[in-house]
């Protein structure tokens, strides 16, 4: 037989509008040159009529901020065309093997920024003033310089008129105002053997890299390591606005790259069975793929950003396996087993029918982080001590893993230092527990008239009544107290159900 190739284009041209309200109440703050004291307020057409403080506006323009009315309702630039080519190749060498392939550019759609908690509850239409945190290297005055007690601090608050806000304490969130628009390459190249007339083997490649990923930081945070006590006020850019106010930016990204094999035995003798394995790993610096609620550890920290923090994926799983499965059951008239069956024996014996689907899939990874805090500001993951195996010792969930393989970062000594080990490793450095389930079900339709039959499921999940474990918690590894103990569990206990269905 003559080979033979199939090839398919795609083109698809999006076009995406600027983020806006109608009535153009938001107003985006943009911190323009990386931590230096310099931004950019841009406020929305409908915005600018809202009255605003002097003392705010002066707060401003002293620490370079400019502020833009623009002329329409949207308050960022979208990348307004976006190519998105994909292209696919199947090629046939013989009856029983074929090539395939395939490559694409799918591009997302922004999140919703607008009165959710972020662009639209700027001053001045909304405003959130934080008072100062308190400890004891830290002195406890607010920044008019009055001591910190709560009618100094609520002294100067006005809770309705915005023309009496003097700014001091806002926090403002910000967003990008270049915004590029998220998009993901898709990529496979996959070869299928066809074993027999019913049984087929599959194997590939599958990856995905995703690009200009929306990821949620915060700004107004210094840009230098501080030691633990040091006031970092001072070191922030914008001393007197609130720090670690929201900051969505598209500059995160992501890869996904597995091998995937795949078996099919098409139904035969009354059974067929399908099965799938995938090796794969997940990596990201998107803070919500990634998992981890504290954010990066130094986002503003020229030299670090968020690249660092490039690590596994909260939801990879490095190997998963599913196998699936039809069986009809050899029972009843014309079968191998009561073949003889007719009438009411025929009715109750034949025509059952079972399947499952068998799952396991390897743990999900977390982060152990640092016991004790290294910086002022900054976040810290713990080292893994070389030659020490993580999960040696108990292994289990009453301790599942070995305090000894971990080791506390240096705490940062010097104002500016410019050794980056006092915020540790990379995250997600451990995996959990995995999954393992199995679920089935046995059913049988029994004809009522001639097109009316009724059908009768029993279904069972988690049939092995299996109990399948959460991440350990307690992660302070100086402290062996119910170190990394396990106490909650992923999967339900078993559960039978019963089930009629009518069709007609």
């Amino acid at each position: 037989m003559t080979p033979s190739l199939t090839v398919k284009l795609g083109l698809r041209w999006d076009y995406f509008s600027p983020y806006r309200e109608d009535d153009g109440r938001q107003a985006n703050f943009v911190q323009t040159n990386g931590n230096d004291a310099s931004g950019t307020l841009y406020i929305a057409h409908g915005g600018c009529n809202t009255p605003r403080s002097a003392a705010f506006n002066a707060l401003l323009a002293g620490y370079n901020i400019q502020v833009k009315c623009l002329s329409g309702n949207a308050v960022n630039q979208a990348q307004r065309a976006n190519f998105a080519p994909r292209v696919g190749i199947a090629y046939r060498l013989s009856p029983k093997f074929v090539i395939r392939a395939g490559y694409g550019i799918s591009y997302g759609s922004f999140d919703s920024v607008g009165y959710g908690g972020t662009l639209g509850t700027n001053y001045p239409f909304q405003w959130t003033i934080n008072g100062p945190s308190t400890t004891a290297v830290v002195p406890t005055t607010i920044p008019s310089g009055q001591t910190a007690t709560m009618e100094n601090l609520f002294a100067g608050i006005a809770l309705q008129d915005p023309t009496l806000v003097n700014g001091v304490g806002l926090g403002l969130v910000g967003k990008e105002y270049n915004y590029k628009t998220p998009y993901v390459q898709s990529m496979n190249y996959t070869i299928q053997y066809q074993v027999t007339n019913r049984d087929s083997i599959q194997a590939g490649y599958v990856g995905t890299a995703g690009r200009r990923l929306d990821t949620l930081g915060s700004h107004n945070s210094p840009g230098v390591i501080l030691p633990p006590g040091v006031n970092q006020t001072n070191y922030r850019p914008f001393p007197n606005l609130a720090a670690g106010a929201q900051f969505l930016s598209s500059s995160a990204s992501s890869d996904y790259r597995s091998l995937q094999i795949n078996y099919e035995h098409r139904f035969s003798d009354g059974l067929a069975v399908f099965g799938n394995y995938t090796f794969g790993k997940c990596m990201s610096n998107d803070v919500g793929k990634t998992g981890l609620g504290p954010g990066y550890r130094a986002q503003w920290l020229p030299g670090f950003g968020i690249g660092p923090d490039y690590t596994l994926c909260g939801a990879d799983a490095k190997q998963v396996v599913h196998v699936a499965g039809e069986y009809a059951l050899p029972f009843g008239k014309g079968k191998a087993l009561v073949h003889n069956a007719n009438g009411l024996v025929n009715a109750l014996v034949g025509g059952w029918r079972f399947n499952y689907v068998y799952t396991y899939q390897s743990g999900q990874p977390f982060n152990v982080g640092c016991p004790t805090a290294t910086t002022s500001d900054f976040g810290c993951n713990a080292f893994l001590v070389p030659g020490q195996d993580p999960y040696a010792g108990l292994h289990n969930r009453t301790q599942w893993l070995n305090p000894s393989a971990f080791a506390q970062p240096p705490v940062a000594t010097q104002i500016g230092q410019s050794d980056f080990s006092v915020l540790g490793g990379m995250a997600n450095q451990l995996r959990g527990p995995g999954i393992k389930n199995l679920d089935a079900s046995l059913f049988k339709r029994f004809a009522l008239k001639e097109r009316t039959e009724l059908e009768f499921r029993a279904e069972a999940f988690n049939v092995s009544n299996g109990v399948d474990f959460n991440n350990p918690g307690q992660l302070n590894f100086t402290n062996l107290t119910n170190f990394s103990s396990i106490t909650g569990t992923k999967v339900n206990q078993r559960l039978i159900q019963l089930a009629l269905k009518l069709f007609f």
